[in-house]
C-alpha cells in the first residue's frame, strides 16, 4: 500500500465550512494543484454540526488534506492537542506535531503533516 502524505488542518468556524447538507457534499473550487501538477479541488463532507472540508487532488478517492471546522473561538493550535483529537488521530494517521497556519484566506489553523 502507498503511503500518501495527508494534511489535517483544524480552523475556527469558517461560514464557507458551515453550509448545510448531506454527508457529501459538492466541490467548492480549485485548491491549487499538488507538487506533481495534478489539479486540486475542495469539497464539504459531513454534516452542518460537524461540517469539514476535503481536499481531494488528481485522480485520489482518498482526500489528501481535511479541514475541520471548530465552534466558537477556539485556540486552533490547544484544538490539535487536546486529548479527544489526538485519540481520533491516531486511529488514521501517524502525525507530526501541529503547526500554526492560516486557512482559507485568513483564518487561524493548526496545520499537521500526516502519514496513513
Amino acid at each position: 500500500m502507498r503511503a500518501a502524505p495527508v494534511l489535517l488542518a483544524i480552523g475556527l468556524a469558517a461560514a464557507g465550512c458551515a453550509a448545510p447538507g448531506g454527508p457529501v457534499g459538492p466541490e467548492l473550487g480549485d485548491a491549487g494543484r499538488t507538487v506533481a501538477g495534478e489539479g486540486c479541488s475542495f469539497r464539504r463532507v459531513g454534516s452542518a454540526a460537524q461540517p469539514r472540508v476535503e481536499v481531494l487532488c488528481g485522480t485520489w478517492t482518498a482526500p489528501s488534506a481535511r479541514l475541520f471546522s471548530l465552534a466558537g473561538r477556539q485556540d486552533p493550535m490547544a484544538a490539535a492537542t487536546s486529548a479527544g483529537f489526538e485519540d481520533y488521530l491516531a486511529t488514521v494517521a501517524q502525525c507530526e506535531p501541529p503547526q500554526p497556519a492560516r486557512v482559507l484566506g485568513d483564518v487561524p489553523a493548526a496545520v499537521r503533516a500526516c502519514r496513513r
